[in-house]
C-alpha cells in the first residue's frame, strides 16, 4: 500500500498536481519598533491601537504594566507605565465602544489577597477611568477581557476562594460595576 502511495505520489508530482501555488508576499504597510516586550493588542475605532504589556519599573525593578497609545499609521500618542508596589502582570486589552480600551492584569499590589485581578478601563486619550483590584484573600488570576454585544465586560481567569481553582466569569458594566 505505501509503495502504491509513493507511486501515485510521483507520478502527480511528475505530472503538477501536487505542486503548491506560488506563495504571493506583500511588504507590510507599515512597521515599527516600541522597545521593550510586546504582548496584547486591541484595534481601536479610530483606526489606531492600544499595546499591554510588561515593563519594570525602573527606579524599584518592580513588574508594571505598560500601556502604549498608537495611531493608524503606528505613531506612538502616549507610552505609559502603571505600577503599584508588587508585581503587576499584564494579560489583555479589548476595544470599548467609547472609543477607548479595557485591560486586565494580575496584582499583588492591591486587593485582597496574595494575588487579585486588576481591572483598569481607559478613556480614549488614555486618562483611567475606574479601576478595580478583584479577588479574594487567596492568589486568585485575571487571564482575559471581552467586550460583549451590550456594551458590558466580560472577564475571565481563576478564582482560589475554597482552596480549589475554579474557572472564573466576571460580568461588569462599562462604568465598572460588577453584574
Amino acid at each position: 500500500l505505501i509503495a502504491v502511495l509513493l507511486s501515485v505520489s510521483l507520478v502527480c508530482s511528475m505530472l503538477g498536481l501536487l505542486t503548491p501555488p506560488a506563495l504571493a508576499i506583500e511588504p507590510p504597510t507599515w512597521s515599527r519598533t516600541y522597545g521593550g516586550l510586546g504582548g496584547k493588542i486591541a484595534h481601536l475605532s479610530d483606526g489606531g491601537f492600544a499595546l499591554l504589556g510588561p515593563i519594570k519599573d525602573p527606579t524599584t525593578t518592580n513588574d508594571c504594566l505598560r500601556v502604549l497609545r498608537l495611531d493608524a499609521d503606528g505613531e506612538a500618542l502616549f507610552d505609559r507605565r502603571y505600577c503599584g508596589g508588587g508585581k503587576d502582570t499584564p494579560r489583555d486589552i479589548a476595544a470599548t465602544p467609547d472609543g477607548g480600551f479595557v485591560a486586565v492584569a494580575e496584582t499583588t499590589s492591591f486587593g485582597l489577597g496574595y494575588s487579585d485581578g486588576w481591572v483598569l478601563k481607559f478613556d480614549a486619550a488614555g486618562e483611567i477611568e475606574w479601576q478595580y483590584a478583584i479577588g479574594t484573600e487567596n492568589t486568585d488570576w485575571m487571564r482575559a477581557v471581552r467586550v460583549t454585544s451590550d456594551g458590558h465586560y466580560a472577564l475571565v481567569g481563576t478564582l482560589n476562594d475554597t482552596g480549589s481553582r475554579d474557572a472564573w466569569l466576571i460580568k461588569m458594566s462599562a462604568a465598572g460595576a460588577v453584574l
